[in-house]
């Protein structure tokens, strides 16, 4: 058999050529494995924000990591589109000139929403670090403490607080959603909510994760060891639902960017999911979908 299988390879590589059949394993790969486009119209992000709206499920909403405020306006714009106004909207983001767009943005929202522009980055620690910043639009600043090589990138002294350290400041009890997009920085932001975590306070956390968690010196198991053992449940994102791990494998650790969310069980019934693991081949099992329950008639 692994002749064979040796000998059924080479002949697929004579015919396409080496490039163009890695290329075509990498896109078959990435894309069984859910992984093949990161852009939040079709990664799950914004079905996200749909499910858990649809859920009637109401709070505080934070984005770690706003930019220029896409992923945020999207949410408030579904929001109200639904006749929903209770959201309280509060983003975080430390380069200036983002950060001054940002405002400038929610400022010309007509919605009734709150909003709330935090300029400090989020992290393991309060403190003060450098951020890297690449240029005015660029969705690419990242703390220089996280090992970046900031070649070329101006370089700014900003304020970090932890999520606990915040909500205490601003007195939210809990959380409905927090997303964080921090190039690499998230699982810092993820331990800097322990306190939260250990009240069970947070319903959602989404966070991305690709090659540049390497530069903090974190993996996908740190975030697998953290919460084992207790309530949350830890899962991919994607356009269908959440796929959800009991345990952590080393095939998830591939550092393809993607998202991933943690979800408490009060929330899970919003949420389109399933049970996944891997057979002896390290390809994936999966289990059966559990759709959530249908919006109530005229609720969005």
């Amino acid at each position: 058999m692994t002749s064979l299988t040796l000998a059924l390879h080479a002949g697929v590589e004579r015919a396409l050529g080496r490039s163009l059949t890695w290329r075509l394993g990498r896109w078959l790969y990435l894309g069984s494995r859910r992984e093949l486009v990161n852009d939040p119209e079709v990664n799950g992000e914004y079905a996200l924000q749909d499910w858990l709206l649809d859920a009637g499920l109401d709070g505080v909403v934070v984005d770690v990591g706003a930019n220029l405020g896409e992923w945020t306006l999207r949410l408030a714009g579904a929001a109200q589109a639904r006749g929903r106004g209770s959201l309280t909207l509060h983003a975080f983001e430390p380069a200036p000139a983002q950060r001054e767009t940002l405002i400038q943005r929610l400022a010309e929202r007509a919605g009734a929403e709150a909003f709330t522009v935090d300029g400090r980055a989020l992290g393991a620690q309060a403190g003060l670090t450098e951020l890297a910043v690449h240029g005015a639009s660029a969705g690419s600043n990242a703390l220089v403490s996280g090992g970046v090589h900031p070649t070329g990138a101006q370089l700014v002294e900003i304020t970090v607080a932890t999520l606990d350290q915040v909500c205490a400041e601003r007195g939210y009890p809990d959380l409905l959603l927090v997303k964080v997009d921090t190039e690499g920085n998230d699982f810092n932001v993820i331990r800097g909510a322990d306190g939260l975590f250990e009240r069970e306070a947070i319903a959602v956390l989404q966070f991305e994760y690709n090659w540049r968690w390497l530069g903090f010196g974190h993996a996908l198991r740190h975030v697998f060891d953290r919460f084992e053992g207790g309530p949350y449940r830890l899962g991919k994102l994607t356009a269908d639902g959440v796929e959800f791990y009991d345990r952590w494998h080393p095939e998830l650790d591939r550092y393809t960017e993607t998202n991933y969310v943690v979800v408490h069980p009060r929330a899970l019934a919003a949420i389109p999911h399933w049970r996944a693991d891997f057979d002896r081949f390290n390809a994936v099992a999966l289990g059966a979908l559990a759709r959530p329950p249908a919006p109530p008639i005229g609720g969005g």
